[in-house]
């Protein structure tokens, strides 16, 4: 019987140490995807960082029923996470991750304790998304610390995006005004309002012309001689900053939860899939023999008369 033991302890600290070895691989290489992306951007290591947090998502999964006792989780957990500090120094980040995994254990086992039977898809939903709360929070933490994730001042909106937006406004125009466009600089465009604009007050041509060419006479000559998306780009921002500089202390924050809310829902699909793959490993442990179902009589107690 104590040799049954010794073997189970082997089994459970050598599935405890692969865990942390894949933890180790997985904050390495979110490490390279996050720093490589600000360097120079390469999809291979992208692609890499995401099967690794796959595997390393099963891996936990499987955890979940298969470390025991519950000081064994613990100490997988806290090397799980503290592992990620060799990378990103944010202790936070140590403490968030190492909890919710944690939690996520607690749930699953005390799930296990109100049900007869194994079932893995009821038991593993009272984990896994807790643990993928926390796996979204620390990504946005690490991304937040990153270079490509600093803040140093307010955010704009790119050129490129104004572009696309002016599009469709560009063919709107194009019956009635067939010289315009997006691109065409602002001192331009009081020529082409003068001739080509149907009439919506009725006010002789000339004088839409002067009141168009004075309305842009204001403007200094740098920016006549901008195009219309330019111009819009260079106005939104203007005023963007000037609605979020007042705030700007509390825009890591802000940058922070927007980040996790969206690794949060990239999360979501990827934890259907780890659950579908966590239940296929299961299913050939089982097939050959490395795992199996143990059945547990427990005694309970009751009130009678």
């Amino acid at each position: 019987m104590e040799e049954a033991e010794t073997k189970i302890a082997r089994g459970q600290w050598f599935f405890a140490g692969v865990l942390i070895l894949i933890g180790f691989v997985s904050w390495f290489l979110i490490y390279l995807g996050l720093y490589r992306l600000y360097t120079d951007f390469t999809v291979q290591i992208w692609i890499a960082s995401f099967i690794s947090i796959f595997i390393l998502s099963v891996t936990v999964t499987l955890s979940y029923f298969l470390l025991y006792p519950f000081r064994v989780a613990v100490i997988s957990y806290l090397g799980l996470s503290a592992l990620s500090f060799l990378f990103f120094q944010n202790i936070f980040a140590v403490g968030i991750l190492f909890l919710t995994t944690l939690f996520g254990y607690i749930s699953v086992k005390k799930e296990q304790k109100l049900i007869v039977n194994f079932l893995y898809s009821r038991l593993i939903r009272r984990g896994l998304p807790i643990f993928f709360t926390g796996l979204a929070l620390n990504v946005a933490i690490f991304y937040n610390i990153s270079p490509i994730g600093e803040i140093n001042e307010v955010p704009q909106f790119p050129e490129e995006f104004i572009g696309v937006i002016l599009v469709p406004i560009e063919y709107a125009l194009k019956p009635s005004v067939p010289d315009f466009s997006k691109d065409m600089k602002i001192k331009d465009v009081g020529d082409i309002s003068a001739r080509e604009l149907p009439k919506v007050i009725d006010l002789p041509p000339a004088v839409i012309a002067g009141i168009v060419k004075d309305f842009f006479a204001r403007f200094p000559k740098e920016v006549r001689d901008k195009t219309i998306t330019e111009f819009l780009h260079d106005m939104i921002n203007a005023q963007l900053e000037a609605i979020l500089l007042p705030y700007k202390e509390f825009l890591p924050f802000i940058y922070l939860f927007g980040l996790f809310f969206v690794f949060k829902g990239i999360g979501m699909p990827l934890m259907w899939l780890t659950i579908f793959m966590g239940w296929i490993a299961i299913k050939i442990l089982l097939k050959f023999r490395v795992l199996k179902v143990k059945k547990i009589i427990i005694e309970k107690e009751e009130l009678v008369l």
